[in-house]
């Protein structure tokens, strides 16, 4: 578990475009939730919309962790505009 940890702080160095797709992937299959808030607090800085979509199933994410990452992303989160409200 903690290589996947120190996989993921490491990918906090890279652009969006070359770690958006492998994020959502992750997110999808990651079962700890320490990863998938990681994942979570990465893609809540990323303005695309389907970053902005997997935020959104964040805010449902059984982990208290993983809903607080979502949460402190954005300074406030629009679901029916699926867009940040800075």
């Amino acid at each position: 578990m903690i290589d996947r940890y120190d996989a993921l702080v490491a990918l906090r160095e890279f652009g969006f475009d070359e770690k958006r797709e492998t994020l959502y992937k992750l997110y999808e299959t990651e079962t700890f939730f320490a990863l998938r808030a990681e994942i979570i607090n990465q893609l809540a800085k990323d303005k695309d919309p389907h970053s902005l979509l997997t935020l959104e199933k964040a805010l449902q994410d059984p982990a208290v962790q993983v809903r607080q990452a979502a949460l402190n992303g954005p300074e406030t989160f629009s679901a029916n505009q699926k867009q940040l409200v800075i």
